[in-house]
């Protein structure tokens, strides 16, 4: 019986030996937990907020370094020199489990976290150079005719406290007049933002001016209008600036002496009058023929009038190229 007694104490003991010999060999997998210490208050110089910006951490899941943990994206960012909050629960609930980051605890009670941006000042002051030098490559006014004031240069803007690239555009009318904008891009990373930039321009240059009274339906020429140095700030409309502009013109109202003459005031001279006998030239493909019709309707160089065809008496398209003359438009059929 001493001898069972024996031999079951020795069988006890080596199964006790294999037991803590494979607890050192095999190790005991158990779950990492991470502990987060959350600011009440933090400040950010990015577009988004990371996990190691609002909190101090310790302990790291398996296969994630504790970098790759502080570098978790928790949410965006609010705009530069502006603040939001988070909640810490919300972080550890939600942002971290969607992560696929699980045992994680919070060491304080801290619950609603201040996240300020970070920003640098950018004033239009500073652009000021390069916006005169955009608007002067821009407009068709002769230098020294026109005087440029920024309305709004000393107006300040906020971005990001990292490297940022500007661009100047918006400038729409090659001669604009009295008040305009244009645009001020500042472009960072992959965003972009734009402030308008307020602008007056003068202008004081030189004008057709219409030198006595002159009637309707006159025929513009140097005889009647001259050239004068005029304020055209607050003109509506777009005056001529050369006597050549008034070649086969005429005055569509009357007006008096001293009246700025421009594109609405003057009327072009019908190249094609109304019921005019005109050349109707017909180009199929090698073939051109001319025959003989009737305007229809008035029209000056590139307008589309219909023209009547004599011999068929079949209405027409045609487009008017000279004096006298129009060419049939393709695919308008048989003629």
């Amino acid at each position: 019986m001493f001898k069972r007694f024996e031999k079951a104490e020795r069988e006890s003991i080596t199964i006790l030996s294999l037991f803590l010999f494979f607890l050192q060999v095999i190790p005991v997998k158990v779950s990492a937990e991470v502990v987060c210490t959350f600011f009440d208050s933090a400040k950010v110089n990015d577009t988004i907020i990371r996990l190691g910006d609002i909190a101090a951490c310790s302990g790291a899941p398996e296969g994630i370094s504790l970098e790759e943990l502080k570098r978790t994206y928790i949410g965006e960012a609010a705009p530069a020199g502006y603040s939001r909050f988070m909640n810490a629960d919300d972080v550890i609930r939600h942002y971290l489990h969607l992560a696929k980051i699980k045992c994680v605890s919070k060491e304080n009670s801290l619950k609603r976290i201040s996240v300020k941006t970070d920003f640098q000042e950018i004033s239009l002051s500073s652009y000021e150079p390069d916006i005169e030098k955009y608007i002067k490559s821009k407009v068709g006014w002769p230098e020294g005719d026109y005087q440029l004031k920024i309305n709004n240069k000393t107006q300040k803007m906020k971005c990001l406290k990292q490297p940022f690239s500007t661009d100047i555009e918006g400038l729409s009318s090659k001669y604009p007049k009295g008040n305009f904008n244009c645009k001020f891009i500042v472009h960072q990373g992959f965003k972009s933002f734009e402030v308008p930039i307020s602008c007056c321009i003068s202008i004081i240059t030189p004008v057709v001016v219409s030198s006595c009274k002159i009637g309707r339906g006159i025929l513009l020429s140097a005889e009647n209008c001259h050239i004068e140095k005029m304020d055209i700030t607050h003109f509506n409309y777009m005056p001529y600036i050369t006597l050549h502009d008034l070649d086969n013109k005429l005055i569509s109202r009357s007006v008096n002496s001293g009246a700025i003459i421009h594109e609405k005031l003057a009327l072009s001279i019908p190249l094609v009058e109304r019921d005019q006998m005109v050349r109707l030239v017909v180009v199929k493909g090698k073939i051109m023929a001319c025959i003989d019709a009737r305007a229809r309707e008035s029209g000056i160089m590139g307008n589309t009038i219909l023209v009547e065809n004599e011999m068929t008496h079949k209405l027409l398209k045609a487009k008017v190229v000279k004096k006298g003359q129009v060419v049939l438009l393709s695919g308008d059929g048989d003629i």
